[in-house]
């Protein structure tokens, strides 16, 4: 069937079916890449978009029994409790220079191992180091915290080797002014070597043509 529109140009009433029937064929033919789309699709509806509901939490007087929606509604009444805490500014400030030494420290170390292992000519030592480094990633954090305060104990490992080098045996896992060390130092040891593999595999995937051709240009291996 047609009909001529006020410009009196025929237009086809088949013209929508057919789309619909083209989108329908394109959608049977990538039928399995949709459906490898679902499960990532479904993690974040489930596990990110709907988890924002529980922020509501904050501004309740949550209770297990009652759940989230049951639960007592207290505003901004827990912000200000946190607001006029005698510790406030200690904890921003703690807050603050921790995310200021991860960003001086533990952020480059990932990238320093990266490259090292990458200049590492011995492939069996560079998969015996990998391998090592990485491994902390696997193992919990509480097992992490664990094995620091084993080490850190009176007669723990790096209390016994730092009492040999100073002279003196200290509780640093007493002393308020060693803790943002101690955290920084344990989140360098069970990310470091993790996060390597990123720097790593974009190393390894640059074509060996260019360093040749750099090398041809005169680049020495420091700045290549």
């Amino acid at each position: 069937m047609f009909h001529a529109d006020e410009g009196g140009v025929f237009v086809t009433a088949m013209k929508n079916p057919l789309r619909k029937h083209y989108f329908l064929r394109r959608l049977n033919d990538s039928k399995y890449l949709y459906l490898l789309f679902v499960l990532p699709l479904v993690y974040f509806v489930v596990f990110r978009y709907s988890a924002i509901t529980w922020l509501l939490i904050a501004f309740k007087k949550f209770r297990a029994t009652q759940g989230l929606w049951g639960s007592e509604w207290v505003g901004l009444r827990y912000f200000e409790q946190f607001i006029t805490y005698p510790y406030f500014w200690q904890l921003i400030r703690n807050t603050l220079m921790i995310n200021l030494y991860n960003l001086l420290f533990s952020f480059p170390v990932p990238i320093l191992l990266g490259l090292m292992i990458n200049e590492t000519r011995n492939r069996r030592f560079q998969r015996t180091v990998q391998t090592i480094s990485y491994l902390p990633y696997f193992v919990s954090t509480v097992a992490m915290c664990g094995l620091v305060v084993t080490f850190l104990s009176s007669d723990g490992l790096l209390t016994t080797v730092l009492a040999r080098l100073t002279g003196e045996v200290k509780q640093y896992r007493m002393l308020p002014e060693y803790f943002r060390t101690i955290y920084v130092a344990t989140e360098i040891w069970q990310f470091a070597g993790w996060g390597s593999i990123i720097y790593l595999a974009a190393l390894t995937g640059v074509d060996m043509e260019l360093y040749e051709a750099a090398t041809i240009d005169g680049a020495s291996e420091g700045v290549s």
